[in-house]
């Protein structure tokens, strides 16, 4: 095994123990050492995969294209090359939107259209209140009882 191969080998098991560990903290100790442990495991198992048996090439490309489903190896002129998936995240909404109070997870991306439409830059989550009833799921901090509402579009 060179160099190459320990370097990929070693960039897979980066990337497997950040799907595996999303949730961790790492500015604590304990979530440092978390990580470490996935990272190291995936690292071994990779190392061990690829000296098991078949070709070098063959090995990596089985273990590169298990961590990444939907991988395919390209033939290049001097070496194997592989071509990630493409996979579609939506983009970062482009409006300043904030909340004031207690926001109970993460905007929903219509929010921030709604918001950007009638101009609103504050609002309040409802979200934990509407639950069950026709209230709106956030309501805008200014405008007193004439505040602009928004509802989930149907």
């Amino acid at each position: 095994m060179d160099a190459k191969d320990r370097s990929i080998a070693t960039q897979v098991a980066f990337k497997g123990a950040i799907d595996i560990e999303r949730d961790v903290d790492l500015t604590d100790p304990a979530g440092q050492n978390r990580f470490h442990e996935v990272f190291e495991y995936l690292q071994h198992e990779l190392m061990e995969g690829i000296l098991a048996t078949g070709s070098q090439e063959e090995q990596i490309a089985q273990v590169i294209q298990g961590e990444f489903p939907g991988t395919q190896v390209v033939s290049g002129a001097s070496q194997q090359q592989y071509a990630q998936p493409t996979y579609t995240t939506p983009s970062p909404p482009q409006y300043q939107l904030a909340v004031r109070g207690t926001q109970y997870g993460p905007l929903p991306d219509w929010l921030y259209e709604q918001a950007a439409q009638k101009g609103v830059t504050e609002v309040w989550d409802n979200r934990q209140q509407a639950q069950g009833n026709k209230r709106p799921w956030f309501r805008s901090t200014s405008g007193g009882d004439n505040a602009p509402a928004f509802w989930p579009p149907r």
